[in-house]
């Protein structure tokens, strides 16, 4: 049972992930306070080849073959990887750390509590195939892979980590003990957060669902489970399940998507999307918004015939460094000698594609060939600023 005080949780990257899945997976936690407080830590620890997980040893492994053995007589949704094993030889060319070291070192750096849960988002593969482990050291440690959601359609990688970290939390307070845990979940996939989830098709069922079965309701009830808990973690399973289902929908109908434009926030939403918008810098976005107000398209050798107006634009923005400065930095991106604004256009359309898909991004995105007007191809119909 765990009291109304604030739930700490900890991630971490290791240096083969890419700051930007830690940056979108906070970022979209961050839409949804409540007791569980997101914090990333700024320690990268570095592996070999492959993650040797705590859990590699030989009376866990022999479960693990039990348990895909049951699996494929009891589920219909099994199928078999199909992957090399992989190798148990760290690379001799990198300066390689342990899981349970990097687990310590962190722990200690950063002076955590022995209850504040501490993830790990690491893209190396490791020895058992999960996806998601607990560290069996430590009950609040937590291993998420971030390389093995290619294959989980129509969604971006950012979404099953969040909801494989959000659930953690969630089950940790669930069960005394891991064979509790074990024995209450459920082998064959019926849309419930306690799925085993064996394959990632199987989580992907679940955050489709974002359902609690009627047995795991009662034992949260039981249990004592924190309501404030599991309102935060049903609000953002929810927000997922939202997002899968308008990005299944729309492979189907392609109609275009509704975009908010938040001035103030200098952000872009999708409403249908849920709540985590793309957020620009001052430059990024006073760019975004100069051709959001030319449908027709401009040459980017034609921006500097604009600079007046795209200046008043940042000033709005009441940025930092005077009047002098704002110039100076609206004439490089106007300059038809710089590359600044095909820079900014670039991460735009990476940020864009990042939270929204590359699909329903495409519209979107500045984009034009390279002799051609630049324009965003969204109906203006589609389109509120607030």
């Amino acid at each position: 049972m765990h009291s109304e005080g604030p739930i700490k949780v900890y991630v971490f990257r290791s240096v083969d992930v890419d700051e930007s899945t830690l940056r979108g997976v906070m970022h979209y936690l961050r839409q949804f306070p409540g007791i569980m407080q997101f914090e990333e830590l700024a320690f990268k620890p570095q592996f070999g080849r492959f993650l040797p997980l705590t859990l590699s040893n030989k009376r866990v492994a022999q479960r693990a073959d039990d348990f895909s053995g049951r699996l494929r007589k009891t589920s219909v949704f099994f199928q078999p990887f199909n992957e090399e094993p992989w190798s148990n030889e760290p690379s001799a060319s990198e300066n390689a750390t342990s899981v349970d070291e990097a687990f310590r070192e962190c722990r200690v750096a950063f002076r955590l509590k022995p209850d504040d849960h501490l993830f790990l988002l690491s893209g190396k593969p490791n020895d058992q195939h999960f996806h998601t482990m607990i560290d069996l050291e430590h009950d609040y440690n937590y291993f998420i892979s971030t390389s093995e959601w290619q294959a989980l359609s129509f969604t971006d990688h950012v979404y099953p980590i969040v909801y494989q970290l959000v659930t953690a939390v969630l089950k940790q307070y669930m069960f005394d003990s891991r064979e509790e845990a074990e024995a209450a979940s459920h082998l064959r996939p019926i849309g419930c957060l306690m799925d085993r989830g064996t394959q990632r098709k199987d989580v992907s069922i679940k955050m489709r669902t974002a359902d609690v079965c009627r047995d795991c309701q009662q034992r949260i009830h039981a249990k004592g489970v924190s309501g404030a808990l599991c309102l935060q973690a049903f609000r953002i399973m929810e927000s997922i399940r939202g997002h899968l289902l308008f990005r299944e929908r729309y492979f189907l109908t392609r109609s275009e998507p509704h975009l908010v434009v938040d001035v103030s926030r200098r952000s872009l939403s999708i409403p249908e999307l849920g709540p985590v918008p793309v957020v620009l810098n001052p430059l990024e976005f006073v760019l975004y918004q100069f051709f959001l107000r030319h449908p027709e398209g401009v040459k980017l050798n034609y921006l500097q015939d604009h600079t007046e107006a795209i200046l008043a634009d940042y000033l709005n923005m009441k940025v930092s460094g005077g009047l002098e400065a704002a110039r100076a930095r609206i004439q490089d991106l106007v300059n038809p000698n710089s590359n600044s604004a095909s820079e900014k256009i670039s991460r735009i359309k990476k940020k864009l594609q990042l939270n929204f898909g590359s699909d329903i991004a495409e519209p979107l995105c500045i984009s034009g060939g390279h002799s051609e007007p630049k324009r965003i191809r969204l109906n203006r119909r589609n389109i509120s600023v607030c």
